[in-house]
């Protein structure tokens, strides 16, 4: 039985590429952010301010921060990488414990409910054959038959309160903690954002919590149904842990490394700014810009590199094998057999008469019932899709 987790589902989201380095091929990153590392070490202190509130032990705030000190020196891992230039660790180390007095001065004497579980494990079946799991920081019970799930944020940013409605994280173990607390009548979802001192609370309605497990559901469809995984660039790439292998940055490191002047007759930057010209101003003919085309796809697949820079520009390289179905042109008995089948199966209504981004939408996201998707299959052809993008270097 296939098992995910929050973790999974959004870093499929954020980038497939690192899906796939972390899931499906076992690589350890080559380093933990400071922002991971304190976000741990905050969790654990609090963690032990209300396991020992359980056992009538109050810590004092003093007692509190010297876990946090404790517990930061031992677990100090050789790899840690500070991505912000203007700041220390030791900076986010007095960070941490001023979360600390904050949520300590905040919440004194922390009998708000009582508490019934700390990393509280949950597994539980989104669907068949499909498992869920997560860990809840805190759930705490304020009344008969009244939960709270409590979750700390470390992050500067606080989302809206609009945001958090849409929150599926804490949905989806709202859901797991229905079934683990079947008595559960009312569940609070409370988000603590250290740095900003605030609460966002959220209760939600049962046909939120079915719309938070079906759009999960669809992006497991979407990892199961997944035969590439392309690298998708955003600011939180410098935070990542497979930075240096991705196939979006190898070109650019590879330039980064040489002295500036080398950099520029490097053949490969040259090559790059020779198309952009040609191509954003239309200089040259069809027949070069080709060659340069295929200079580039050339040497994009040698190298595995999917961006290549130049020296202002640069240029992201798509090559991909993709399901097709036939035209109405090209295939006329076969675009007929494909509109049965569907008007056949119910699921004509679904894909606006034959629209066929619709149809392979459906069939990749295993949307269309089984037996339809098998009919469908032998009419799906496989090609080789690709496609240049010219952007501004994004380092």
């Amino acid at each position: 039985m296939a098992t995910y987790s929050h973790s999974k589902l959004s870093e499929f989201e954020q980038c497939p590429q690192k899906y796939k380095f972390h899931y499906l091929d076992g690589l350890p990153p080559a380093f933990e952010s400071i922002e991971q590392f304190l976000g741990k070490r905050v969790h654990e202190a609090l963690q032990k301010l209300y396991a020992d509130r359980q056992f009538s032990k109050l810590n004092t705030l003093e007692e509190l921060q010297a876990y946090f000190e404790q517990r930061w020196d031992e677990e100090y891992p050789a790899n840690l990488k500070v991505v912000r230039a203007d700041r220390t660790p030791e900076q986010y180390r007095a960070a941490g414990r001023k979360l600390l007095e904050r949520y300590y001065r905040r919440f004194h004497p922390f009998d708000q409910g009582v508490t019934v579980g700390l990393e509280v494990h949950l597994s539980f079946p989104l669907a068949e054959g499909v498992d869920f799991q997560g860990y809840l920081d805190r759930v705490t019970r304020t009344g008969d038959h009244r939960f709270e799930i409590h979750d700390y944020k470390t992050s500067n940013t606080t989302p809206s309160q609009a945001q958090a409605e849409e929150d599926r994280q804490l949905a989806l173990y709202e859901v797991g903690l229905r079934q683990r607390w079947p008595e559960a009548r009312e569940v609070k979802l409370i988000w603590h954002y250290l740095v900003s001192e605030s609460e966002l609370v959220v209760l939600k309605k049962p046909g939120q919590l079915e719309a938070a497990k079906q759009s999960a559901l669809r992006v497991i469809r979407s990892i199961e149904a997944a035969r590439e995984f392309p690298p998708r660039e955003s600011a939180l790439c410098d935070w990542c842990g497979y930075y240096n292998i991705c196939p979006a940055k190898q070109h650019r490191l590879v330039v980064a490394a040489l002295p500036e002047a080398e950099a520029r007759l490097e053949t490969d930057v040259s090559l790059v700014d020779h198309y952009v010209e040609l191509k954003e101003k239309q200089k040259g003919t069809d027949q070069a810009l080709q060659q340069l085309e295929a200079a580039i796809y050339e040497f994009a697949e040698k190298s595995g590199a999917s961006v290549l820079v130049g020296t202002e520009k640069q240029v992201r390289v798509l090559i991909k094998q993709e399901k097709a179905l036939p035209t109405q042109t090209a295939n006329p008995l076969g675009y007929a057999a494909i509109e049965e089948l569907l008007r056949r199966s119910g699921c004509w209504d679904k894909v606006s008469a034959l629209d066929r981004g619709a149809v392979l939408g459906l069939w990749e996201s295993g949307e269309l019932p089984d037996a339809v998707a098998r009919e469908l299959e032998p009419f799906l052809e496989t090609r080789v899709a690709r496609r240049l993008t010219i952007s501004k270097r994004s380092d």
